[in-house]
């Protein structure tokens, strides 16, 4: 299991967070570290989001910290450049994400971060659909929209690193 996945399973739970002022993210990381929640994922629903990433990460090396609702490249990169350990993306239709996101996608995967794909749409499945996104190693959510894949894909990581028994999780649920 590698480090991540290992911090993961032992806290058991994944607090997420919507940080509206870069300046929250120290204060809150101190309190969710000493409460013995060395982890969060910042949800990239405002501008203050990379930044409190970067903010929790620098100040605390060894918090676990994702990111969620990332809908874009510049988001991904952003994520990634700010020491994000994982990414829900959220996509349109079928979990859809442009070539320049799904580049960022991979090149965060081979960075050791773990991508679920989901959809923000009411309705419909996210698919296996292209082919080369299996290939690559990006995760899709099936019928959970992007806040029930978060959820999801905490409770697998604090059983499994494997993305294949990840995958079954999403299947099967």
């Amino acid at each position: 299991m590698n480090a991540v996945l290992e911090q993961i399973s032992k806290i058991g739970i994944v607090p997420v967070v919507k940080i509206d002022n870069a300046a929250d993210a120290l204060p809150l990381a101190k309190a969710l570290c000493a409460g013995g929640l060395p982890c969060a994922e910042v949800t990239f629903r405002t501008s203050a989001a990379a930044e409190a990433i970067k903010i929790m990460t620098d100040n605390f090396p060894s918090m676990c910290v994702g990111a969620g609702t990332v809908l874009n490249a510049e988001q991904v990169d952003a994520a990634v450049a700010a020491g994000a350990k994982g990414i829900v993306a959220a996509g349109t239709g079928n979990g859809s994400i442009s070539e320049r996101e799904e580049a960022g996608l991979v090149d965060a995967m081979k960075k050791g971060v773990t991508v679920v794909r989901s959809a923000r749409v009411q309705n419909g499945p996210t698919t296996a659909s292209v082919a080369r996104w299996q290939e690559e190693g990006i995760l899709f959510s099936q019928a959970l929209n992007p806040q029930k894949a978060r959820m999801l894909l905490q409770l697998a990581l604090t059983k499994t690193q494997d993305p294949k028994k990840i995958q079954e999780y999403f299947d099967k649920y």
